[in-house]
């Protein structure tokens, strides 16, 4: 039992102490050296598929790649580089594209090189949906870069942003360009009559009055020719036009009186009556006014001049752009501002900032041939808004800081000569890799301690001693993090506790695994006191007084099984409870493996066998001893607890009656020859008790064993009345 006792203490204070061998024991152990980062942090994900793609390249190491990304620990590059990284929805596309643009980061003028990602940054400041902006900025770009240093392209748009600008409603501007640019040549064609009007108008808004009444008016062909004739012949004759109109007023049925005074208005409001008349003939003579596309067109037209304070410009901007033939490029510039001008807060900032950046692209060559790439990043990203800022912020730095920054240029480079890394891959060298950055591999759990180790399993750290660990899965994963090389990873990228994805099977049932160890704990100091008090009733059994009380054989055999009920108990629920973490982190394909501890379960499994096993010859040493008639009550036993014995040793059981006069001779003789307890004897009283362990013989004080089988002198006689 004592063995007992000392197994059970031992299990229970486990690793209280960061010394051998106690920091063996322990209940279990979570072995996280194939985590699957990916899923747990998904946002080091991406970042760790790069980094581990740059370590399968030929004479590359976790030391060189690794610690590179150290050196930049403590400077605002890497945050932006860690952005950049885990943002990645396409790795592949991210590594091609940040190699590409690395001369841009390190090119050593800032005031150049960046200016134009400076101007992007600057749209997104104002955009509500910067997703939405930079798509469309991305139409508006590409569309430009595609016409290479066109001239007629870079007019188009410096045109559409000039007419964009002085608008007062910037989207429906662009739609309406839209519906124009959409025009076939031929419908374009048709258009052409209105702009010769506005060309020789005096008043836009008067020419535009009456060829909005032209188009909305069906005029009969033999009127419109009558009409037409008649003012001919009075400009050749020199002769005026407003007699003529006072003249012809009264012949114009009332269904045509607004045409007929639309061709008033713009023959008073022309430079050339003339030639607004040729051209009006031309206009009616062509159906213009009653073509679809053309009174399509002239709404879009009237839109633009509706929402314009400089009519003139947007007469002469409009016809430009109709002679613009590709029109695929500029239906893709139109829709990429729209996509731009609809998502931003501040309407006229951002055309301010495109009115930059086109000057700014179309001057600038270098800076050109980085837009496709820029592009291909962002499209590549998760969350482009971030992405580009930490690019501005990079690339700002790198310009600085050139040569610390060429190791993060090494390391894209290795990534991109190689195919990315496969998942299996980046399992087999996830140990190293934790390993480096100092991160525990396996995390032992006591009753009072929880214990970090390395990859050689080595203790690196214990927790100061409390009672029952808490069994926050979360927190001890997290706190190891924290205090390890991959610190600055989570502060750059603002990842918490609550940011791990644990969640699941095991985390699930961890509400139970507390108070599990707590009944463990409980059931482990029950089992350490009954021990303790069945070793003080084993040793009271070892005195004459006590040996052959049977009462005291019932407790002693009841706190064995108290013992054994503790222990068993302990290590049934010790055990089921790590078959819980086991299924949970199985299921939940984290990648920990959880065991339990192979010294606790043993310290506590012997100590049950042993208990059980002491159990069982305590109730065989008890039956033995009721069958052989050896316990005696108290009326039987002297006052040292001894036996009172017969002449021939028999021994006097409280049965007996020793104050009957009527009883056998025999017996009467037997009495006179009962032994002096104080005095010495005749008789001989040894009587042996044999037990689990050793052998007791009993002898009554003042008794001289007669050796030679002659009647003994009783030297100290004792008379029972």
């Amino acid at each position: 039992m004592f063995t007992t006792l000392i197994l059970i203490i031992v299990a229970t204070a486990g690793s209280t102490a960061n010394y051998k061998p106690l920091t063996n024991i322990y209940i279990g152990e979570a072995d996280i050296k194939h985590i699957n980062v990916s899923k747990v942090i998904p946002q080091i994900g991406p970042i760790l598929t790069i980094l581990g793609s740059a370590l399968t390249a030929p004479n590359s190491s976790v030391d060189a790649i690794f610690g590179a990304m150290k050196n930049i620990a403590d400077t605002p590059a890497l945050t932006p580089l860690l952005s950049l990284l885990s943002n990645a929805e396409n790795t592949t596309v991210t590594i091609e594209s940040l190699t590409e643009l690395a001369p841009l980061a390190i090119s050593g003028n800032p005031a150049s090189s960046t200016r134009q990602l400076t101007e992007i940054n600057g749209l997104l400041k104002y955009s509500n949906d910067s997703t939405e902006t930079l798509e469309g900025l991305s139409k508006l770009v590409s569309a430009s870069l595609s016409s290479g240093n066109s001239n007629s392209s870079s007019d188009s748009t410096t045109l559409i942003l000039g007419l964009l600008r002085d608008s007062d409603n910037a989207q429906n501007s662009t739609h309406a360009l839209l519906i124009l640019n959409n025009l076939t040549m031929s419908e374009k064609a048709q258009l052409l009559p209105v702009f010769r009007l506005f060309a020789l108008s005096t008043n836009q808004t008067a020419t535009m009055t009456g060829l909005a009444s032209l188009m909305n008016t069906t005029i009969p062909s033999s009127l419109a020719q009558t009409l037409l004739t008649q003012l001919q012949n009075t400009i050749s004759n020199g002769g005026s036009l407003n007699n003529t109109f006072s003249s012809l007023q009264p012949l114009v049925p009332q269904t045509n009186a607004p045409a007929f005074s639309a061709v008033e208005l713009l023959l008073d409001e022309t430079t050339s009556a003339n030639q607004t008349l040729n051209t009006l003939s031309d206009l009616l003579e062509n159906n213009v006014t009653q073509s679809p596309s053309a009174k399509k067109a002239f709404a879009a037209l009237t839109q633009l001049m509706d929402h314009s304070s400089n009519s003139t410009m947007v007469v002469t901007s409009v016809q430009s752009l109709a002679a613009v033939t590709n029109t695929t490029q500029s239906t893709q510039q139109l829709v990429g501002l729209d996509g731009v001008i609809s998502s931003s807060s501040n309407t006229n900032e951002t055309l301010s900032i495109l009115s930059e950046l086109q000057s700014g692209l179309s001057g600038n060559s270098n800076s050109t041939q980085y837009i496709p790439y820029l592009f291909s990043l962002l499209g590549a990203s998760a969350d482009p808004k971030t992405t580009f800022s930490s690019l501005v912020t990079l690339t700002s730095w790198a310009q600085e800081n050139p040569q610390t920054f060429l190791p993060i240029l090494d390391i894209l480079a290795d990534a991109k000569s190689v195919q990315p890394i496969s998942p299996m891959e980046l399992n087999a060298m996830t140990p190293n890799i934790l390993e480096y950055l100092k991160i525990p591999i396996y995390y032992r759990l006591s009753i009072f301690t929880l214990c970090h180790a390395n990859l050689k399993n080595e203790i690196l750290d214990c927790n100061s001693p409390h009672a029952v660990q808490n069994l926050d899965f979360r927190s001890i994963i997290y706190n190891a993090l924290i205090t390890s090389d991959f610190q600055p990873y989570l502060n750059a990228l603002n990842i918490t506790a609550d940011d791990l994805y644990l969640q699941g099977k095991l985390l699930h049932r961890e509400h139970q695994y507390v108070p599990a160890v707590r009944s463990v704990l409980a059931l482990n100091l029950l089992a350490i006191i009954f021990s303790f008090f069945t070793m003080i009733f084993i040793i009271l059994l070892y005195f004459n007084r006590y040996m052959f009380r049977q009462p005291l054989w019932l407790i002693v055999l009841g706190l064995h099984v108290c013992v054994g009920v503790a222990t068993i108990l302990a290590a049934i629920i010790i055990s089921v409870m790590i078959a819980i973490i086991k299924s949970g982190t199985a299921d939940d394909k984290f990648g920990v493996v959880f065991r339990s501890g192979p010294a606790y379960a043993g310290l506590i499994w012997t100590a049950f066998a042993l208990s059980f096993i002491a159990t069982g010859l305590m109730i065989y040493t008890w039956w033995r001893n009721r069958r052989t008639g050896r316990y005696a009550s108290a009326a039987a036993l002297n006052k040292n607890g001894e036996k009172y014995t017969y002449g021939d040793g028999a021994a006097i059981s409280a049965g007996d009656n020793l104050d009957d006069e009527s009883a056998d001779v025999e017996k009467n003789d037997n009495r006179n020859e009962i032994a002096a307890i104080d005095g010495s004897s005749s008789a001989n009283n040894t009587d042996a008790l044999r037990s689990t362990s050793d052998e007791a013989e009993l002898k009554h004080p003042g008794v001289t064993s007669n050796v030679s089988n002659e009647p003994a002198v009783i030297t100290n006689q004792q008379v029972i009345p």
